[in-house]
């Protein structure tokens, strides 16, 4: 038997573990001998690409010596690069480049790895292909594609076809099945025509998550968020027979606009009443750092004992990012644990139905985490402990390690299933956070995961107050509470007399917070006494929580707080504050002024009487008569119009020949305004009432405003629209009597002035303005019956190609002197200075041709326009209107945005391409805010003319320096740098523009 050798053994071990943690390890001189891999980097056409970094990087064997585990070099103009690097191993070669804001992956010449001795070539240049399976993806753009809500017809074999906009060939690929659900892939980055057929059948296509259904769509990849696997996400239905030709659809539909012409259809109006097993409910809370990962809670959902295939179940989805600089493996990095009246181990880990699978430095993924729990036992659900595994590089590093482990808190389901429908804003949007996405429940085990269900619901409304109360904010250590709803009620409609309270209360702290009840005081103060709160609820993201042992309220997080008083009526009229007190977290006392009684309402009777016979005079009339029809109205069906004794009387059904929902009466008391009452027909008269404050559109197409509900009054109206769903009828021309000035029927919204309107006013002749492909002038700008502005432009396709507008791909901003701004966008646009509007599917402009098209800017008639600003597609400029104007804010000065306080600082170019802007952000309120909360989009303008989009990250002072943590902002200012990698070198950043919702809220001239 041979000896064992004990020097032999130990000089291998500790040179083992010199490799392995980086020390110092000799070698030979062989072994440091310097080698270089060098090689040509072109693009998809074979150009030369400049600026273009190359990675020598070692291939992960056992082997690899640390310290020289990588090397990079640049491409100059020739797009040549060379690298020398030296280190144990073999090396690859790889690249990435961004096209057109999609992330793109060079490929080499030779796949082969390569040793550090050799001198070796390697080219590299863009290849856009497909992948294959259902775990490999391809190089290119990427588009993905849903189902509706219960349509679980298989899709396989679907046919996708991408035309390129301008020039290029068609390209029709198969749809497959990977980890991130049902896609076509390598496409190159660019706008694009969609279309789809299965078994020779044409599909509709919508954009995610949205009703905007059309046979084809229109639209570019996009890189979103960090999931760069969802360039295009589309949803895809079969079309009903006898489906007409394709009409691009538009990006995603502006539901502030009411639905599209030819009525609401299925798929428009918002859910209500839906119940918790069919909903997603959104978390809060900041990314937690867990081992190698960062963790952020997404959503959750429920599974009661009824459910068909999920029976008893809850599920919470998580955004998992890796944070280490190596790939790593998701499937083996996690252990979880649901927190209740025991504790639970998860059922399921997958990504929506689909492997987890690896994930490269910096790639998220969202994880959905199953468990079997009973709906009995889901009320008493606290909290998610999240566990990060993190494995060895190698064996010979031990075993696998466990990080700290960290706490997200959850939902509990309420024990009655109390959840509010979803509340609409004031522009009649139904509430939803954002730019945010929430994953519907897993699917079924046919492995076809169903889309999103309808986007978390806002906490409650208000709809018990009599009047809306907004602040003072009143502010403690750890607290801030504001009241934003007051309640009076004297028993005349039944019930008690109490007064109730409705306030938002904040987490300010760093840390979640236990509370319940008994942790809660308030005193209900008039002047000949208080009273104290009989009852608490709390609600939290639309979930109404029980206020017991269990609960926890996240840092950051909003519980929305509903106090009963009992009092008597007389007491309610010498309601004077509300006294708080939170002995929760640092604690907080809040002492609240509110309103009493009788200056919040008026004493109400059971039934309401509609409005009385104006006699309206001719001209009023025969604008009422022109108003007659039928119209779509979200939320409410099908509203028919009629003119009847002096007034209009409608009835809302929910399609034509069901019975009749509501009933309307609405008067004219003056040209373009309608007021009057509606009654529901399927509630008792005391219940049913509300007012209507409508105004009618200049084309007599639209009718929108304000719908309140009077019994009990309050003052938190909601919106109200309706679109014709068929032509105008022109109304007929009555001649007012002498000397009445209400006596005009409703101008036209032309520009050559009417009768009761301001004359136009003519632009006086200027040099066209380029803008995208177009020559622009401004003809004249006037002033409506109405009030509002409209103004009318020239637009010559200065193209050698025919160009296509559609509603939303033009519009101009107008710009007041005290730096209001008012957009006129689709659907109201008119053709030249006439009252024919543009057609939903858009027109196209010749080469060389001119067109005029008038804009009507709602909300205007307080402004005085001094400028605008006109975007055409992606392109956007800045025209002296009425008084000239600038449209951007001086680089070094201040200007309110939708957010923050901004002011320009540096503009320079970016390390890796491209250009950044530092700015600093101010904000002087008590509550703080944080720069990475920011809602707005950012863009620059460049000195060809064409937009650029950020990259969607945070830097500090500049961008190099990624911000990991939240910047809070409480009366005081930091610095903030975005980065728009896609300008290319050459052009000249000339304006910031920021805009959320697709508006524009500021702009600012770059130094």
């Amino acid at each position: 038997m041979r000896p064992f050798n004990f020097r032999s053994a130990w000089l291998v071990v500790m040179a083992t573990a010199a490799l392995l943690t980086g020390g110092p390890v000799t070698v030979s001189a062989q072994e440091q001998t310097v080698g270089t891999v060098q090689g040509v980097v072109t693009d998809d056409m074979g150009v030369p690409m400049r600026g273009v970094e190359v990675v020598a990087q070692c291939s992960g064997s056992a082997t690899c010596d640390t310290t020289y585990h990588t090397a990079t070099g640049i491409t100059d103009a020739n797009g040549r690069y060379q690298i020398s690097f030296q280190g144990i191993g073999t090396f690859y070669i790889s690249a990435s480049v961004m096209v057109d804001g999609i992330p793109i992956s060079l490929t080499p010449d030779s796949a082969e790895p390569f040793i550090r001795t050799q001198n070796v070539t390697r080219n590299l240049r863009i290849l856009y292909y497909a992948g294959r399976g259902g775990s490999d993806y391809g190089v290119g753009g990427i588009v993905r594609f849903n189902q509706p809500i219960g349509d679980y017809s298989s899709i396989a074999g679907m046919q996708v076809t991408l035309t390129p906009q301008g020039s290029g060939t068609a390209i029709t690929r198969v749809i497959r099945e990977t980890g991130d659900g049902l896609i076509v892939d390598g496409f190159k980055p660019g706008t694009y025509t969609v279309t789809a057929r299965l078994n020779g059948a044409t599909m509709m296509l919508a954009p995610h998550a949205t009703s905007n259904w059309a046979i084809s769509y229109v639209g570019k990849f996009i890189n979103r968020d960090f999931n760069y696997t969802r360039h295009m996400w589309l949803d895809v239905k079969s079309a009903p027979a006898g489906t007409p030709s394709p009409t691009p659809n538009a990006p995603a539909p502006d539901t502030s606009s009411g639905p599209p012409e030819g009525g609401p259809g299925p798929e428009w109006g918002r859910p209500t009443d839906v119940p918790v097993d069919r909903r997603s409910f959104t978390l809060p809370g900041a990314a937690q750092v867990a081992g190698r990962w960062s963790v952020r809670p997404v959503s959750m959902w429920f599974a009661g004992s009824s459910h068909a295939s999920r029976a008893n179940t809850v599920g919470v989805a998580l955004s998992v990012t890796n944070t280490s600089p190596l790939p790593q493996d998701l499937s083996r990095s996690f252990r979880f644990q649901m927190n209740g009246r025991s504790t639970y181990a998860p059922k399921s880990v997958d990504s929506g139905g689909f492997s987890l699978g690896r994930l490269a430095s910096g790639e998220s993924k969202e994880v959905w985490v199953t468990f079997s729990i009973p709906q009995q036992e889901q009320a008493a659900i606290r909290s998610m402990t999240v566990i990060a595994i993190q494995q060895p590089i190698t064996p010979l590093l031990g075993r696998p390690s466990e990080s700290p482990p960290i706490e997200i808190s959850l939902y509990r389901r309420p024990p009655n299933d109390q959840v509010p429908a979803p509340s609409t804003n004031n522009q009649g949007k139904t509430d939803a956070p954002s730019g945010q996405t929430t994953p519907a429940p897993p699917p079924t085990d046919n492995q076809t995961p169903p889309p999103p269900p309808p986007g978390p619901p806002a906490p409650p409304p208000v709809p018990t107050g009599d009047v809306r109360v907004i602040g003072p904010v009143a502010l403690s250590r750890d607290w801030s509470l504001e009241i934003v709803g007051l309640s009076h009620r004297d028993g005349a409609a039944g019930g008690q007399n109490e007064t109730i309270v409705h306030a938002d209360l904040i987490n300010q702290s760093r840390a979640a917070v236990p509370m319940n009840s008994r942790m809660l005081s308030a005193d209900l103060q008039w002047s000949g006494g208080q009273a104290p709160a009989a009852s608490w609820e709390a609600w939290v993201n639309g979930l109404k929580q029980p206020l017991d042992e269990g609960f926890t309220l996240g840092a950051g997080q909003t519980v929305r707080l509903i106090a009963r008083h009992p009092v008597s009526a007389e007491a309610q009229r010498a309601v004077s504050g509300w006294k708080v007190s939170v002995t929760a977290g640092g604690g907080g006392a809040f002492d609240l002024r509110l309103p009493p009684r009788n200056a919040a309402f008026q004493p109400h009777t059971p039934i309401y009487v509609g409005p009385v016979d104006p006699a309206p005079t001719p001209g009023l009339e025969a604008g009422m008569r022109a108003l007659e029809g039928v119209y779509a109205a979200p939320d409410f069906g099908e509203l028919t119009l009629r003119y009847e004794g002096g007034l209009l009387l409608g009835e809302t059904r929910v399609r034509a020949g069901q019975p009749v929902m509501d009933t309307l009466k609405l008067a004219m008391p003056r040209a373009g305004k309608l007021q009057g009452v509606m009654q529901r027909t399927d509630q008792p008269p005391s219940r049913a009432w509300y007012t209507l404050d409508l105004t009618v559109s200049p084309d007599r197409a639209r009718l929108q405003g304000e719908m309140g509900n009077v019994h009990p009054p309050i003052n938190t109206p909601r919106a109200f629209t309706a679109q014709r769903s068929g032509p105008a009828p022109a109304p007929a021309s009555t001649p007012a009597p002498a000397g009445d000035p209400q006596g005009q029927s409703p101008a036209p919204a032309s520009g050559t002035g009417s009768t009761g309107a301001p004359a136009a006013t003519t632009a006086a002749s200027a040099a066209p303005t380029r803008v995208g492909p177009y020559d622009v002038v401004m003809v004249s700008s006037r002033k409506t019956p109405e009030g509002d502005w409209e103004s009318t432009w020239s637009l010559t396709n200065r193209s050698s190609a025919t160009t296509r507008v559609n509603l939303n791909d033009v519009a101009v901003t107008l710009r007041s002197a005290d730096g209001q701004t008012s957009t006129a966008a689709g659907p109201y646009h008119y053709a030249g200075e006439t009252d024919r509007r543009v057609r939903s599917s858009g027109f196209e402009i010749q080469p060389g041709e001119e067109t005029k098209i008038r804009f009507w800017h709602s909300g205007s008639s307080r402004m005085t326009p001094v400028g605008y600003s006109v975007r055409a597609g992606t392109s956007e400029s800045v025209i002296g209107g009425a008084g000239g104007g600038q449209s951007a804010a001086a680089g070094g000065a201040f200007q309110h945005t939708a957010y923050l306080d901004m002011k320009v600082d540096r503009v320079a170019p970016s390390a890796n391409g491209g250009v950044e802007v530092t700015l600093t952000a101010r904000h002087d309120g008590d509550i703080r805010r944080g720069i990475q909360h920011d809602p707005q989009q950012y863009a620059v303008v460049g000195s060809d003319g064409e937009e650029y989009r950020w990259d969607g990250n945070y830097y500090g002072a500049s961008g190099t320096q990624r911000l990991s943590n939240t910047v809070y902002l409480t009366r005081s200012q930091g610095v903030v740098t975005y980065v728009f990698p896609q300008v290319p070198a050459g052009v000249t950043p000339v304006r910031l523009i920021l805009r959320q919702n697709g508006q524009q809220t500021a702009s600012f001239d770059l130094p």
